[in-house]
Formats: C-alpha cells, structure tokens, sequence
C-alpha cells in the first residue's frame, strides 16, 4: 500500500502573456520600487486582462507574474507583496 499526497494541477493559461508589452509598467516601476507608481501601473495593465488573471483555476497570473518580472528584472514577488489584492483579486 502506497500513500500518494494528493496533487493540484491548473489548467495552462487560454492567453499568451508573453505578447503583453509591459512598458508601462517598466517605464515607471523602477528600484526602489515605490508602491504608488508601481502598484497603480501594474493594476492598470493587468485589469485589461483581468477575467484570466483572476481565474484561480489557470497558470494564468503565475506566467505574467513570470513575464513581467523577466521584463522589468524585478525581484520575485515584487508585485504580489506590494500590490496587495482583496479577496476577489484586483479592484478592477
């Protein structure tokens, strides 16, 4: 008898975030990475995409969260840490 930990799997993101151009956030969000500047650009990028960000179900926020920070070399868990969401994801 084996016990197997149970697994999570999430469904690969409909949307190529790979295509988004992040200067808008880049342009502004620059170290020390002030909350105001950087916070209000990345809400307004990623409220256009907002129906795929917030879907728990997907790798959806985990790929722009990946691609965004590749663009901007920004330290990992920038946005999540200072862009803080509420429960039902972004005030969009």
């Amino acid at each position: 008898f084996t016990d197997r930990a149970a697994e999570t799997f999430f469904a690969a993101c409909p949307f190529d975030f790979g295509t988004v151009n992040y200067t808008s956030i880049t342009s502004v969000c620059k170290s020390p990475y002030p909350r105001k500047p950087c916070c209000d650009s990345f809400i307004a990028l990623t409220c256009r995409y907002i129906t795929y960000f917030n879907d728990l179900n997907t790798t959806c926020a985990d790929e722009m969260f990946a691609y965004l920070n590749n663009a901007g070399a920004y330290p990992g868990g920038l946005f999540a840490n200072i862009c803080v969401a509420g429960p039902e994801g972004l005030p969009c």
